[in-house]
């Protein structure tokens, strides 16, 4: 029997949000934009993935069950960062998804304090995938996904350095009581581990 969230997945990420947060780089603040180079097609950017990247870009299911079933070196969750909301900052979670030592995923989860007050189990998450979490709650929705390409000026601290520029994309979850926005971007280490 699926879940609600896994219906949301299945009939397309039908909730438009048009409330998305860039990620940003932790030396400036974050502020909300629709017109801050997020589109609504991996295409609009002007590159084009790969057929492997494109597949794992456009996942309609959860990134840690698919990664847990393709990771030839096993699957891990590492927390960077769980801050507390800090006056109108959200909380904020910061990730790597691995496949055996190899962080394949970045993922950055920002949520409001309300969101926060009526969910208290997001602030004790630990090493538990949120997105696993999200699924036994009832009535979750999705939203449709937005993709990026991220230059390193406007990678995390962590991923500075990176050659190049990395994809990733942007989605709002909707739970009773409030929402929360995930970005998740998408490391090199992804393809040759988890193809």
């Amino acid at each position: 029997m699926r879940n609600a969230l896994d219906s949301a997945y299945l009939s397309g990420h039908n909730n438009t949000s048009k409330n998305f947060m860039p990620l940003h780089n932790h030396d400036t603040a974050s502020t909300a934009s629709t017109d801050s180079g997020w589109f609504s097609s991996p295409d609009e950017t002007g590159r084009v993935p790969t057929p492997a990247l494109r597949s794992w870009l456009t996942e309609p299911g959860l990134l840690t069950a698919r990664l847990r079933a393709t990771c030839t070196g096993g699957f891990g969750l590492h927390v960077l960062e769980h801050s507390e909301p800090a006056g109108s900052a959200p909380a904020t979670r910061r990730i790597f998804l691995r496949c055996g030592e190899q962080a394949c995923v970045y993922a950055e989860t920002l949520i409001p304090e309300s969101t926060l007050a009526a969910h208290p189990w997001l602030a004790v998450l630990g090493d538990e995938p949120l997105g696993e979490r999200l699924a036994m709650e009832p009535g979750v929705t999705r939203s449709e996904f937005r993709f990026s390409l991220l230059t390193d000026a406007e990678l995390p601290a962590e991923l500075a350095g990176t050659a190049g520029t990395l994809w990733a994309r942007q989605s709002e979850f909707t739970l009773e009581g409030g929402s929360l926005t995930v970005t998740e971007i998408f490391l090199p280490a992804l393809e040759s581990e988890a193809g």
